[in-house]
């Protein structure tokens, strides 16, 4: 049948006048055996090209790993944060008067938002879960009752946390006659930057960044079917193994560059579709500083609620606050851990272990 193809293709281009001129009856094999050198090279080279990606014994790069990875095998991976205990110190007058009220129980609350940052002299910080403080109906004025809580009913894939409790106590400061409640709030090393863009009119969707420092983490989110929220996406760094049926995009990290993209089979199906964010992670890795040799100046924030998952009214109270601080305290302000991403050679050898 090959030879048959390759036959039509001789006698279609030996028609054309400005094509190739047959000068021997003998022509026609010379052809065929050429072919045949050619056909057989192309296909040893291609079994050659997919031998690394079809063993991971033989893996020579990062892509040729992917494909063979458990959700075991991605833990951790790419660089890791390194992390701190950071203080948050509000008044409690301003607390109690600017407090919301919820729809049960006569409880009153306001919220830290789930992507706030702390910035320490240009290191980043940050959390992956809203804070909720709480003003407990069966408080004083003169004895108010509080609750300091992660709301944790979305986990985080980089973050997960065993308890929603959070340590607190109330304290004073010469610089007020309120009471302060002091919230320690453990954070990690990383930076959160956000990309969007839409599917509307287009069979393919590709979003390329660069990044600075290193490659922490990467979440892809759809807009919900009311327009008015976000779902994330599964996200996998394998550009040839992914489920046709769960929506899915593919992370590509090269260098200083990511690239995500959508593939075709779930625009057409329609799994996914409309409004797409990008939130790319990263941090510095290892790092060893002591936040609380700082002066309070150099500590700032940013209220940041991503996927607008709470109503302003709880969060913007908070920027009215008498006393609204960050603070590291000595020796828990101190970072600590971090690491670079693992190395080819040790993310092989975990791909071989685990397998």
């Amino acid at each position: 049948a090959m030879q048959t193809l390759l036959l039509k293709q001789l006698q279609n281009v030996s028609d054309d006048a400005k094509s190739i001129t047959l000068r021997d009856p003998t022509d026609p094999v010379v052809f065929l055996a050429e072919a045949s050198v050619m056909l057989s090279h192309a296909s040893i080279e291609g079994c050659r090209a997919m031998v690394p990606k079809t063993f991971p014994s033989q893996a020579q790069t990062m892509d040729d790993l992917f494909r063979h990875m458990s959700d075991i095998d991605y833990v951790d991976v790419f660089a890791q944060p390194s992390t701190a205990e950071l203080q948050i110190i509000i008044d409690v007058d301003s607390l109690l008067a600017k407090a919301m009220p919820l729809q049960f129980a006569g409880v009153r609350k306001l919220v830290i938002p789930r992507d706030t940052q702390f910035i320490v002299s240009g290191y980043v910080y940050a959390i992956q879960y809203p804070i909720e403080i709480r003003v407990l109906p069966y408080g004083t004025k003169d004895n108010p009752a509080f609750e300091v809580l992660w709301i944790t009913e979305e986990q985080s894939p980089i973050s997960p946390v065993t308890t929603n409790a959070l340590d607190w106590d109330l304290g004073s400061s010469p610089s007020t006659t309120s009471v302060l409640l002091r919230i320690k709030v453990p954070v990690k090393q990383y930076d959160v930057k956000s990309f969007s863009d839409t599917t509307v009119g287009t069979n393919t969707l590709q979003i390329t960044r660069t990044f600075t420092d290193r490659f922490y983490y990467a979440r892809v989110w759809q807009r919900d079917s009311a327009g008015t929220g976000w779902v994330e996406i599964q996200h996998t760094h394998s550009r040839d193994v992914y489920d046709p049926e769960v929506a899915t995009a593919v992370i590509q990290v090269s260098g200083q560059t990511l690239r995500m993209t959508i593939p075709s089979i779930y625009l057409t199906t329609g799994l996914i579709s409309g409004d797409i964010r990008l939130d790319v992670y990263t941090t510095i890795g290892v790092l060893s500083v002591d936040l609380s040799s700082y002066q309070t100046d150099q500590f700032s924030y940013n209220f940041r609620d991503l996927n607008s998952e709470y109503d302003a009214s709880y969060v913007n109270p908070l920027k009215q606050f008498s006393v609204f601080q960050v603070i590291a305290d000595s020796g828990a302000g101190k970072t600590v851990g971090g690491r670079a991403e693992l190395s080819l050679e040790e993310l092989r050898d975990r791909v071989i272990n685990n397998a």
